[in-house]
């Protein structure tokens, strides 16, 4: 929508309509412009991915190829010694022989834009990347829950210090405006968008990103600011410049639209740190995985979503890598229980090499469903936390190592139970087409009762005289030797209740024909005995009463 101006030439000026004092204030409230940019400039971005390898002394980075190639940017030291952004590599060498050269890379740029982009989501969900090294956020509607732009843009300005980069905010209706305003670096918020003409009339061309024989062709002109460029006719422009630029001038000032493509997020996290250098120490490890997890959390708190396991990939310089992965019982945002349970499995682990860098890897990200929370805080004590207790457990003695046990419709007592992965809802029945195999193929003795029951259950069916169940069953029923027919355990053994006939799985071929008693040995020990009722009719303890 056209904003009223009385600047000539370019942006011919408008009536301005009769309004109301009321709807006057709205259009001074910026109702006109429902959007409201912040443009984060990173003007050392190209610096500051060099991480690790920059190092005290004069050092740039440099763009282009051959002659064309060109002083990008210079750090503090090499700024004192005279060389400035667009010098030449050969000029430059003249005023430092002991400078550091240091090649643009552009895919690190980009890298690093995406997790700034990713983090901005915590302030608004429409983040724009403007390359090279810019960032747009849409922030009208964050403006009341961060109390006002100054508040908002002092935060956004402390948190990106805290991670070391240097950068230029501006606000304003428009994203080129706002955009164009940061590149100056005088943090000039603009509310109104009656401010517009006046404001980025002030800009020089430097600011507009056009190319330099464009700018050149403009200062030859005698056009060295903006406001210089809206007095030109639009017609002569247009022809001498394009229309391409004429449209700019219009988009920073409102009078066209300028939609802008928003952020959208991986869908899992990856995320590798370089090693200083190579090194075995756990310590040193931990630290690394430290930040990517912290990485990692940001990243989950941004899509309010958590992951159920992770990945660490440590790579050595001349072996392949060793894969370490930590899996949890429920979906996770928590920094300090993922680093936990990492420190537990890099404690444990036996690298067969030193370690050059570390990659951290997500698995599925599920958005967070809502949970119930106690009204007041939480003291020690009063419960347990048994999901991280299990996956301290799991992540300390191995996943196999750490299961829970459900009951199975089926009368045979080998069958009756099943492992399962842990699940924080206590289930009393399971389904048999979902059950791992049964925890009497791999313990010598299990805890077990037949057809779902559990231990109230035993109870109640002993007080109605019906044959109870044992709660220890052996993994393989013993064969007992025999005097007189009757069966022997260390003596003769006593029948208290019995027998019980089992009589059943010929559907999978495990079909069984059992007598089973509870008897009683010398020692006063109960025991679960059964008599195969086929040939040659043996004698067979399967389980202990408690």
């Amino acid at each position: 929508m056209a904003v009223p101006s009385t600047t000539p030439g370019l942006f011919q000026s408008l009536p301005v309509p009769a309004v109301s004092p009321a709807s006057e204030s709205l259009n001074r409230a910026g109702d006109q412009f429902p959007h409201l940019w912040l443009c984060i400039n990173l003007p050392r971005l190209a610096l500051e991915v060099l991480n690790d390898k920059a190092v005290a002394g004069p050092l740039v980075v440099v763009d282009g190829e051959g002659s064309h190639c060109l002083v990008h940017a210079v750090n503090e030291t090499a700024r004192r010694q005279g060389i400035h952004c667009g010098s030449g590599l050969n000029a430059a060498y003249a005023l430092c022989p002991h400078l550091q050269i240091y090649r643009r890379d552009l895919h690190r740029e980009h890298e690093c834009l995406e997790k700034l982009a990713l983090w901005a989501t915590r302030f608004t969900p429409w983040v724009h990347i403007e390359r090279p090294a810019a960032l747009l956020l849409e922030v009208r509607g964050s403006l009341r829950l961060f109390n006002g732009a100054d508040r908002l843009c002092a935060q956004i300005g402390t948190k990106l210090e805290a991670m070391h980069h240097c950068r230029q905010l501006a606000l304003a209706p428009t994203p080129l405006a706002a955009l164009w305003l940061a590149r100056v670096g005088r943090g000039v918020l603009i509310m109104q968008p009656q401010e517009l003409p006046g404001q980025l009339g002030k800009l020089p061309l430097h600011c507009l990103g056009w190319p330099d024989k464009t700018i050149a062709s403009l200062k030859g002109m005698g056009i060295y600011s903006v406001r210089d460029c809206l007095r030109l006719p639009r017609d002569g422009f247009a022809r001498r410049f394009g229309k391409r630029y004429l449209q700019q001038l219009d988009r920073a000032l409102g009078r066209l639209p300028d939609p802008r493509p928003s952020f959208v997020a991986p869908d899992r996290f990856r995320e590798t740190i370089e090693m200083p250098a190579e090194t075995a120490n756990t310590h040193q490890l931990l630290i690394a995985a430290e930040r990517l997890i912290a990485q990692l959390t940001g990243y989950l708190i941004a899509r309010q979503a958590g992951v159920q396991n992770i990945g660490l990939r440590l790579f050595h310089s001349e072996q392949s890598p060793t894969v370490m992965r930590v899996g949890l019982l429920e979906q996770c945002q928590d920094s300090r229980r993922l680093l936990s349970l990492a420190r537990l499995r890099l404690e444990s682990l036996k690298l067969p090499a030193p370690v050059i860098a570390l990659q951290l890897m997500s698995g599925k990200v599920t958005p967070l469903a809502g949970r119930e929370r106690q009204l007041f805080a939480y003291q020690p004590g009063l419960s347990c936390d048994r999901p991280a207790l299990l996956e301290n457990l799991r992540t300390k003695l191995g996943v196999s190592a750490v299961f829970s046990v459900a009951g199975v419709a089926d009368h045979r007592p080998e069958s009756a139970w099943c492992r399962v992965e842990p699940d924080l809802r206590v289930s009393r029945h399971a389904n048999p087409s979902v059950a791992k195999r049964p925890i009497f193929e791999a313990e010598g003795r299990a805890p077990g009762w037949s057809g779902g029951r559990n231990l109230r259950d035993l109870e109640e069916s002993e007080n109605r005289n019906l044959c109870p169940r044992p709660l220890w069953l052996l993994s393989q029923p013993q064969r007992l030797s025999q005097t007189a027919g009757r069966p022997d355990y260390a003596g003769p053994l006593v029948c208290e209740t019995g027998p019980e006939r089992i009589e059943t799985g010929w559907w999978d071929c495990g079909d069984i024909v059992r007598d089973y008693y509870i008897m009683r040995d010398v020692q006063g020990l109960r025991l679960w005995v059964y008599r195969e009722r086929r040939a040659p009719y043996d004698w067979y303890l399967h389980g202990y009463f408690g």
